[in-house]
């Protein structure tokens, strides 16, 4: 998808989220509510990213398949590319907020562009650095207005799941992979051998509310 936004929810993924739910095992848990008229979108690069990154880590699952999990996610979605227009204002998005004390890296830079200038639905990150960047920048740049309410962070996307009835199957894959988000791990409480999900619950919606204190605006209720 170049420049055009379908019919339904549009949700771009950052690679970060794409590089997580890869190695949990879990995207049909985590978008479970993601409809046929619906659709997620990742950058183009992420197939290439995403992919150097898996064998670098500490990864108790085979690599096979985890990398079929990464193929599963890149398979059902369509790939964000910038227009000439979105990639001048993600250019402008990084020099703000590098004038403003904060730090952007291009991907995050690139999607928030398209969020705002495509209106889609939701932006979905694990770079809580950028999420604040992206607070900042709603008062440093008026255009970026549209993102206000349209973020989501990894913790929210995970307790979504888990309201939604997965802890069960969330919980091995996250405790099976404890070296792939440390948040994850200490919200799953991998050490504790009974754990309820309103438990986990109380611990992602800790970290959520940990970050919403510096980027009340952006993120998602």
């Amino acid at each position: 998808m170049t420049g055009a936004t379908p019919a339904g929810r549009v949700i771009a993924l950052d690679n970060d989220i794409v590089l997580k739910a890869s190695c949990y095992q879990s995207s049909s848990l985590l978008w479970r509510d993601v409809g046929p008229a619906d659709s997620i979108g990742v950058l183009g690069a992420a197939r290439f990213v995403v992919s150097k990154l898996i064998p670098r880590m500490e990864l108790t699952a085979s690599l096979d398949d985890i990398l079929a999990e990464l193929a599963r996610i890149l398979g059902r979605a369509s790939v964000l590319e910038p227009t000439d227009d979105e990639a001048a204002f993600a250019a402008e998005i990084e020099v703000r907020a590098s004038q403003n004390g904060q730090q952007l890296d291009s991907g995050e830079s690139q999607l928030a562009a398209m969020v705002v200038l495509r209106s889609l639905d939701l932006l979905q990150t694990g770079d809580k650095r950028g999420i604040r960047a992206l607070e900042v920048l709603l008062d440093a740049v008026a255009e970026m207005a549209p993102l206000s309410g349209r973020v989501m962070c990894l913790e929210q996307l995970v307790r979504r799941a888990v309201e939604q009835g997965s802890m069960t199957e969330l919980r091995p894959s996250v405790c099976r992979e404890r070296a792939v988000d440390t948040a994850m791990t200490m919200c799953f409480a991998c050490h504790t051998p009974d754990l309820s999900a309103d438990d986990v619950l109380s611990g992602l919606t800790s970290y959520i509310e940990d970050l919403r204190r510096h980027a009340p605006r952006v993120l998602v209720e």
